[in-house]
């Protein structure tokens, strides 16, 4: 690895960036073109200014991990991301992370869905779990029903069918 390389502007290659710049930052408005740059640097010189955080394991500057956040910062030796300024529309809880504003409109949406269907359900059970009082009537209408819906001729001594459902009528 060459220190030469530290800043520089290059594409994308195989080999690490070197222990005096080990991270690879992605160049701001360049397709696969980077430099090599410090942990400091992650997001500084012409680098894409939201790859902030320095990853020492994959040694490259990437984007923070709190979802919804624009600014991210690393809290102490412990690698913790945190964020420092959320995205639009969202707030900074006490431990660092942003949550939406609006998040009980959809909690209370979801709950009000989940009692609707309960309901439902239970008018379902009621009616299947109640006696049926006038089966013979019902029969009657099914019979009547059936009659009345288009079946091809009758082939004599068969029972009636419905057309299969591939059936062109129109022709």
């Amino acid at each position: 690895t060459d220190a030469r390389l530290c800043g520089k502007d290059v594409p994308a290659r195989y080999e690490l960036c070197p222990t005096t710049c080990p991270f690879s930052a992605e160049v701001q408005g360049s397709f696969c073109r980077f430099k090599c740059v410090t942990a400091n640097q992650c997001g500084q010189l012409g680098t894409k200014p939201n790859l902030t955080i320095p990853d020492v394991d994959a040694r490259i500057c990437r984007h923070c991990k709190v979802s919804a956040c624009d600014e991210c910062r690393m809290e102490g030796r412990k690698h913790l991301e945190e964020c420092a300024v959320c995205m639009p529309g969202y707030y900074q809880t006490k431990r660092g992370e942003c949550r939406m504003y609006g998040v009980w409109v959809f909690e209370a949406i979801g709950a009000v869905a989940a009692i609707i269907v309960l309901v439902a359900f239970a008018w379902y059970l009621n009616l299947e779990c109640r006696s049926r009082v006038n089966q013979a009537s019902a029969d009657l209408a099914l019979r009547e029903n059936q009659k009345k819906m288009l079946q091809p001729p009758e082939v004599h001594g068969s029972t009636p069918s419905l057309y299969p459902m591939g059936t062109n009528l129109l022709t």
